[in-house]
């Protein structure tokens, strides 16, 4: 048995740990984790550069994400600190040359067979971002700015994809509960993608300067 951990980490243009973007996986499968690593980061790439109805996940990434990207592999069942092994990711094009604020994302829900899956246990989400600007519709007088289709449906049909390779995709408790020992891992049976615009605080840019506005 091996549990493995797939950390997505795109790099913003500075290149600092404070301007990267994380997405985290969890996998449970049959065999080691020598034998599983590999396979399972194939897996987490194509999640991000397949072509699932004309469009990839990863050319929804806003231009500000660097196009060369990592994946890194953690074995769960080794006693921290883990040593990753790390793998490149080459990025599709971002589809537009601008983007949204670094702090809009879509959130993309996912949990395990129903009964009991519908605990907090046993579900997760992973908010995708930054967006490029072709990732949501702009608002009018009539409806709020929203996800575009097209990203919404390139999200889902991903996910449900990495759910039928067999990878073995799954949520994991980290803190446990009833019944449920911590890092315990539910394997993912489907979910859904809003069709909100959510927002991540910590991935927007901090303050460089300030517009006075004195009184007198």
């Amino acid at each position: 048995m091996s549990n493995i951990r797939v950390m997505f980490v795109g790099h913003g243009p500075s290149n600092l740990p404070e301007d990267e973007v994380v997405n985290v996986f969890h996998f449970q499968k049959t065999g080691d984790y020598a034998t599983n690593v590999g396979d399972t980061l194939t897996q987490v790439e194509a999640f991000y550069t397949a072509v699932y109805s004309g469009n990839t996940v990863g050319q929804f990434l806003s231009p500000w994400v660097q196009r060369t990207a990592q994946l890194r592999a953690y074995d769960l069942l080794t006693d921290p600190p883990r040593i990753p092994t790390i793998q490149t990711l080459s990025l599709p094009s971002a589809e537009s040359n601008s983007g949204l604020p670094e702090e809009v994302a879509i959130c993309l829900s996912y949990h395990g067979a129903v009964p009991p899956a519908l605990t907090p246990h046993r579900r997760g989400r992973i908010y995708f971002g930054p967006l490029c600007t072709t990732a949501y519709s702009i608002a009018n007088t009539t409806n709020p700015a929203r996800p575009s289709t097209s990203v919404t449906q390139t999200l889902g049909l991903a996910a449900a994809a990495l759910v039928l390779s067999g990878a073995g995709w799954a949520v994991r408790t980290k803190h446990g509960g009833t019944g449920i020992a911590p890092g315990f891992l539910t394997l993912i049976h489907d979910g859904y993608v809003d069709n909100a615009l959510d927002t991540q605080r910590r991935r927007g840019p901090r303050t460089t300067a300030r517009t006075a506005w004195p009184v007198g």
